[in-house]
């Protein structure tokens, strides 16, 4: 039996999935993964702690897996199974979801597309965007692109977790051409499956920091990246270069321009093959339009891919499509010119994106040092020959196509990497990536009616209202006029974004946030037909700071907005703050140093000097000082260095007259120089020095600030995001057919365990079995096989779709019967080998044992005793048993197993163990010899001292010789003693 899946997932590996989740979720956080989310295809690359990046493969060692979604009977299929049924159930299949993303069903891009689907489509606004019907066998329902694209990112996580590792963690890659609303789409897909998304990232940009990864620029180096993929071209100008960073070249990766063909690619190609096969199918049939009918038209598809493939090394290929359609076959031979011919219209555009890349990056193709080529869609002959031409153009060298990466898994091996860059859980090579967002964006402020409110479309996607998201969505204002419009930046601005602009402003407003229109003479390749309006914000809370502020006679304040470009490079109002400044006059203490003329007495009962101000008065001004520090804000650094300025000069004081007395001491002096001889010849005597607390005036500007309400809508907007409410009303969707699909894994496992085991008994039973034979009566046996015939004939009429309990409760009802069997037959096998060991056993232990009597001494005759006794009793134990058994029924219960055998010897076991570690008493050092001792006194009476020591130290060295190689050899024997005296070391 079979469950169909990803890749075509057999149950065993599905069911044993749910276990391997449960396992690795505790790591889940330390692994990234890297998605490049194709249109027909989806790589997924790995980082995982120690190990390199590695593409994760699918159930079917596949490294890439097909953009697939089918509904059949109420089960999902995934990847190449579901990819299987476009033909055969092609409503119930959908493809290309990716494109449906963040547009609406008239979007230029998407409407050539949606009319070569045979899917129902439709829009609703609140739920996503557009929706696509499903009838599966008569059971309806209606799914979002948003809602299929994340069934794939699930799958995307199940198949991490299958290939060994579970993951929360994810850069998905887009089109360069993607837009606002697109990427924001996909962050709803994702928030919808459960994957934290740590950032969104261009195709080519991620197959840039892969080649980043692997090359080396010594110097600036120009790189164009051309990638055809299924649906479209996109052209990147990146420079490559060296960078250092703490004296470390890390390289340098800088986005300079892109270009794109949004309806130019491998599936596009495909199409003209198989307009190709229904004009000839036409002539034929005589009926009118096959591309008509779904089902024909979906094998004619298949089939072009296929022939694309072939002519791409072959010159021609005969074309087979027995039953095409109304019971008319269809056959012909495509050659590789008539295909070129076919598709010039396209060749003709496959430069097109160059040019226009190379204009954003404002350089011409001799500025171009090297060419990458990636995407599957570059394999067509005619494809590289096109470009192989252009590059020759205008150039003293022609460019040549360079293949040094994966075509097909580059960019989510880069994916992947940035990921890791962006994780905390990894310290990998950084590399100073930059890249650019191609269109500008333009701000609108207008007014807001207070007496009018409206109910709006709210959107909790930059974080507006609470998180617990249980209070009531705030009531929107009635936008007056547009009294201000700016920039907020322009084309090829780099990311990520930060930026802060002020308004001065006294009543709340509206922002609107849009892309500048190329009829502005802006954005040249903003894609036709997407939305200018971005998002809108009302700003509340300024009109109450404004009346504050004007109460205190502050005047009117200033809004300062703060925009972020989030992790979908998306211009979002992060925050908004009201402020005012104003200037104001800071008293503030400064210590300073001047000379001291008072007394010693003075100067004793003043401690060090400082007798200007008492103690309690310098803490009050210290601690005022901090105050005005703090209230003047960015004058800090003013006041230190005025604090400077002052210690430099001639430590002056004006409130001490330090000045005065500093003349006077000098007038002194020179007075002094009339009187005697005595007096000239004294020292003049060293100044001392004190410091005073001195009171200052500085006027410096402060602030008045106010946090404001930022909410987020899109009234204005026909595509927006999901609403919380529709985030939650998605999730539950999702959850229920998470739920569905395991209720049927679990019933297929239990289905498939019924079916083998009535195979494994009816095999077991039928065949001869001399074994089976002995220890079964005929009707033991015939009636397991009766109930296994019975029970198959139910399983494939009407146990068919049965529930998991069911089919576990059958295959126990059988189990019953034939489990005793089975158990007989092999422990007729099983007990007399167990017990020849046993017995083996115990004969070694028995002949060890009267070998300790000489070996091991230190053991008692008690606790011999106590080991023979304990191998009679278990000798005793296993021929009793044996006995019982030879007596009794062989196709009965058995009088016991093989199981018991060694717990019956455990006793004597533990028991052998314990003595043979017993250890052996230490041997005593033998004593001094006696001539030594004789030598020693012979030596003192002759009145000779050896030294101190000497005589001692010689005797320890060789006595230390002779007790360590005794002990030595003790050890060995005693070792070679143990080993053979302690047969429970051996294996039974």
């Amino acid at each position: 039996m079979y469950i169909r899946g990803l890749g075509g997932l057999a149950v065993s590996l599905a069911a044993g999935y749910a276990a391997l989740l449960v396992a690795l979720t505790p790591s889940a956080f330390a692994n990234v993964i890297g998605i490049d989310l194709g249109v027909d295809f989806m790589k997924v690359a790995l980082v995982a702690r120690g190990k390199p990046l590695e593409i994760v493969t699918n159930a079917a060692s596949k490294r890439k897996t097909e953009m697939a979604v089918n509904f059949d009977r109420g089960e999902r299929n995934f990847g190449s199974d579901a990819y299987a049924l476009v033909s055969r159930k092609p409503k119930q299949t959908y493809t290309k979801m990716t494109t449906m993303l963040g547009r609406d069903l008239e979007h230029p891009s998407l409407a050539p597309i949606l009319s070569r689907l045979p899917n129902d489509v439709g829009f609703k606004a609140d739920e996503g965007g557009v929706v696509l019907s499903l009838n599966d066998n008569g059971a309806e329902a209606e799914y979002s692109a948003v809602e299929l694209v994340a069934m794939i990112l699930s799958s995307a996580q199940e198949m991490t977790g299958m290939f060994g590792y579970s993951v929360n963690d994810a850069v998905i890659t887009v089109p360069e051409f993607a837009t606002a609303h697109e990427r924001r789409a996909l962050l709803d897909a994702a928030d919808v499956a459960g994957l934290t998304v740590l950032s969104l990232m261009d195709e080519n940009t991620a197959a840039a920091l892969q080649h980043a990864i692997s090359q080396t620029y010594e110097e600036d180096t120009n790189v164009m990246f051309y990638n055809m993929g299924a649906n479209s071209i996109k052209v990147t100008i990146v420079t490559f270069g060296p960078k250092k960073i703490k004296d470390r070249n890390v390289g340098k990766l800088i986005v300079r321009g892109k270009g794109w063909d949004a309806s130019v690619g491998g599936w596009w190609f495909d199409l003209k093959l198989a307009d190709v096969f229904a004009e000839g199918f036409n002539a034929k049939w005589g009926k009118g339009d096959v591309r008509e009918f779904p089902r024909p038209m979906g094998k004619m598809i298949t089939q072009a891919t296929k022939v694309k493939k072939v002519l791409s090394a072959n010159a021609e290929i005969p074309v087979n499509l027995n039953s095409l359609h109304d019971d008319v076959d269809y056959s012909s031979t495509v050659t590789r010119t008539s295909f070129e011919a076919a598709s010039k219209d396209l060749f003709e555009r496959v430069t097109g994106p160059i040019d226009r890349a190379l204009e954003q990056a404002g350089m011409k193709l001799s500025d171009i040092q090297e060419v990458e080529i990636i995407g599957g869609g570059s394999r067509i002959p005619k494809v590289r020959e096109t470009l192989s031409r252009y590059l020759s153009i205008g150039v003293d060298q022609p460019l040549a196509l360079g293949a040094h990466l994966n075509g097909d898994e580059s960019p989510c091996l880069g994916a992947a990497f940035r990921g890791a860059n962006q994780s905390r859980a990894f310290d990998v090579r950084k590399v100073g990536m930059t890249d650019i967002t191609p269109w500008a964006v333009d701000l609108s402020f207008a007014d807001l009616d207070e007496s009018k409110g409206f109910k709006g479309v709210l959107g909790g996607l930059f974080g507006g209202g609470k998180k617990d998201g249980k209070d009531a969505a705030p009531t929107l204002k009635t936008a007056g006029e547009v009294f201000k419009e700016v920039p907020l930046y322009g084309e090829n601005t780099p990311l990520p974004l930060k930026k802060t602009l002020s308004i001065t402003r006294s009543e709340n407003f509206e922002v609107n946030v849009t892309y500048a229109t190329p009829a502005d003479g802006g954005n040249t390749q903003l894609p036709e037909g997407t939305q200018e309006m971005i998002a809108s914000y009302q700003v509340t809370g300024v009109a109450d700071f404004a009346k504050k502020m004007e109460e205190e006679g502050r005047g009117a304040p200033k809004v300062a907005l703060r925009f972020t470009s989030g992790i979908a490079g998306v211009p979002e109002l992060a925050s908004a703050e009201a402020f005012v400044e104003f200037e104001k006059n800071v008293t503030y203490t400064e210590d300073v140093v001047v000379d001291d003329e008072e007394d010693t007495e003075t100067e004793k009962e003043g401690g060090d000097g400082e007798t200007a101000v008492p103690v309690t008065e310098q803490e009050d001004a210290s601690k005022n000082e901090g105050d005005a520090d703090a209230d003047s804000g960015a004058d800090v650094a003013a006041t230190d260095s005025a604090d400077t300025e002052v210690e430099g000069a001639a430590a002056a004081d004006p409130a001490t007259g330090t000045e005065e007395n500093k003349d006077k001491s000098e007038g002194e002096g020179d007075g002094g120089d009339a009187k005697d001889g005595k007096d000239k010849k004294e020292k003049p005597k060293k100044k001392k020095k004190k410091t005073i607390k001195v009171d200052k005036t500085k006027i410096v500007t402060d602030r008045k600030k106010a946090k404001l309400d930022v909410v987020p809508h899109f009234t204005y907007m026909r595509i927006h995001p999901l609403t919380d409410e529709g985030t939650a009303a998605s999730k539950a969707k999702l959850s229920a057919l998470r739920a569905a699909d395991e209720v049927r894994r679990e019933t297929a496992q239990a289905k498939n365990d019924l079916e083998s085991y009535i195979l494994k008994v009816r095999a077991a039973l039928r065949d001869f079995d001399a074994n089976l034979e002995v220890v079964s009566t005929e009707q033991q046996r015939e009636e397991a096989i009766v109930l296994a015939t019975e029970q198959e004939d139910w399983l494939y009429d009407d146990g068919w779709d049965m529930d998991a309990a069911t089919y576990r409760k059958k295959r126990g009802e059988l189990a019953e019967l034939a489990e005793a069997m089975f158990l007989r037959s092999s422990e007729l096998v099983a007990r007399p080998a167990e017990l020849a060991r046993g017995r083996e056993f115990t004969a070694k232990v028995r002949e060890s044992v009267e070998k300790w009597e000489k070996t091991k001494p230190h053991i008692t005759e008690q606790e011999r005793t106590d080991v023979m006794e304990k191998i009679d009793s278990a000798e005793k134990w296993m021929s009793d048993k044996e006995a019982e058994q030879a007596a009794h029924p062989p196709h009965e219960t058995p009088v016991f197993k093989s199981a018991e055998v060694e717990p019956a010897l455990k006793a004597l076991k533990n028991l052998v163990t314990k003595l043979s570690k017993k250890p052996a008493p230490k041997k005593e050092k033998p004593a001094k010899a006696d001539n030594s001792t004789e030598e020693a006194a012979t030596n003192g009476d002759e009145g000779e001292e050896s030294p101190e020591g000497e005589g001692e130290g010689k005797a320890e060295e060789g006595e230390e010789g002779v007790v360590g190689e005794g002990e030595e050899e003790g050890a060995e024997g005693a070792a070679a003693a143990d080993a053979e005296a302690d047969p429970s070391r051996e294996e039974l």
